[in-house]
């Protein structure tokens, strides 16, 4: 099964198609583990718990952290927590068991391998929820954030990759 496609090419970062999360979150302990702040987010006020500090902490530029953090300032967190609530996997986790719906698109993926929040593992199989050509791009030394931990190489690839 497919759908139109909607988009020329793809292009993520740091996420995993949501089979492979289902999959890892269903059979991977350190997956549940590292999965605790999604759950946190599905909390009834979770929001409340969430400040521009907070969410700015990871961005390492001074200058950079500045800006989320005005930018925090005029976010509305309960709309933030509601994509996790409305589409984060609920426990008992399990595998997807339903039809497949391929990527159209050719598709760009990037890990930065020292992500804590999301394993390596559910890269696994990508390629087969994939219809065109599937180009997986790990960085070693980046973690979650892998558009600021090797902005440069991240920027070249997809550069490169969209110029093809």
């Amino acid at each position: 099964m497919h759908l139109l496609a909607l988009v020329s090419k793809l292009i993520i970062l740091n996420l995993p198609h949501p089979r492979g999360l289902r999959r890892e979150l269903a059979h991977n302990p350190r997956q549940r583990m590292n999965s605790q702040y999604a759950r946190d987010f599905l909390q009834e006020d979770a929001h409340l718990q969430l400040t521009p500090e907070t969410l700015s902490e990871w961005v390492k530029d001074p200058a950079a952290r500045t800006r989320y953090r005005e930018a925090f300032e005029r976010s509305d967190f309960a709309a933030m927590v509601h994509y996790y609530k409305q589409h984060y996997p609920r426990e008992p986790y399990q595998e997807d068991a339903t039809p497949v719906i391929t990527i159209q698109a050719p598709v760009l993926h990037i890990h930065g391998l020292e992500d804590k929040a999301l394993v390596a593992q559910g890269l696994n199989n990508t390629w087969d929820w994939v219809q065109q050509s599937y180009t997986l791009v790990t960085i070693p030394h980046a973690g979650h954030f892998v558009q600021q931990d090797a902005s440069d190489l991240v920027t070249r690839t997809m550069l490169n990759w969209l110029a093809e």
